[in-house]
């Protein structure tokens, strides 16, 4: 069965907190409207991925709303707002609440060593220098 429109996240968190911090969720998006609610995922290593029917996901207001739930919650229970997908244009902006200043500096020392024309992936978790 297709699902759309849907909203859909990739997070890790930690493996004590998974099942209290799924069942907040599920709670906290059935009271907004979600349907068709599939959690699944990596276990073992942390992963989770959640997806869900979602009428009036597309709706930038209703958007942040749910994206600002899932990445305040996270960080709140010191996970990542990105299990095995990467940060992307989409995860950006909340990246920086994820991780800690010095975790983010030695990324950004990472990317101008192995990097250092600013080719890969231009602009995906940091902006090139001007």
């Amino acid at each position: 069965m297709a699902i759309a429109p849907y909203a859909h996240y990739d997070v890790s968190l930690p493996h004590a907190k998974m099942e209290r911090w799924v069942d907040e969720i599920v709670d906290a998006w059935r009271k907004r409207g979600a349907s068709e609610i599939q959690v699944l995922g990596h276990v073992g290593d942390c992963n989770l991925h959640l997806v869900a029917g979602w009428p009036g996901i597309d709706d930038p207001d209703m958007s942040r709303d749910v994206t600002d739930i899932i990445h305040n919650s996270v960080a709140a229970i010191n996970g990542s707002i990105s299990a095995e997908h990467g940060i992307g244009l989409d995860k950006k902006l909340h990246f920086p609440q994820n991780r800690s200043e010095a975790d983010v500096e030695l990324m950004r020392q990472l990317k101008k060593t192995l990097d250092p024309n600013w080719i890969l992936n231009r602009g995906r978790i940091f902006d090139p220098p001007s």
